[in-house]
């Protein structure tokens, strides 16, 4: 997939963060968030209270991209936990060091 020593130093990083139970994923999951990989990066999900049916999210794309929303891709407001989990995220996946 790769052919620079860069990118796959890289590409075997980010997989190894993905695959690793981090000082974040424990804040995500002390919150009430389940990990889950998938193809564009990963991403933390939760019920919504009173609402069984529907979940919100966190999601780290590979881009270094970060959204939070609902089911019907609404954004949704971040608590101050939340955002202590995801600049721990950004600085174990080397977000902050770029």
């Amino acid at each position: 997939m790769f052919s620079d020593p860069v990118e796959i130093k890289k590409a075997r990083r980010y997989e190894e963060m993905y695959e690793k139970i981090s000082q974040a994923d424990k804040m995500f999951e002390e919150l009430g968030y389940k990990k889950e990989k998938y193809d564009k990066g990963i991403m933390f999900y939760m019920p919504i209270q009173n609402f069984d049916d529907k979940t919100q999210a966190i999601k780290f794309y590979n881009d270094k991209t970060i959204i939070k929303h609902s089911d019907n891709f609404q954004a949704e407001d971040i608590t101050m936990q939340e955002l202590k989990a995801i600049n721990m995220k950004c600085k174990e996946l080397g977000w902050s060091d770029e």
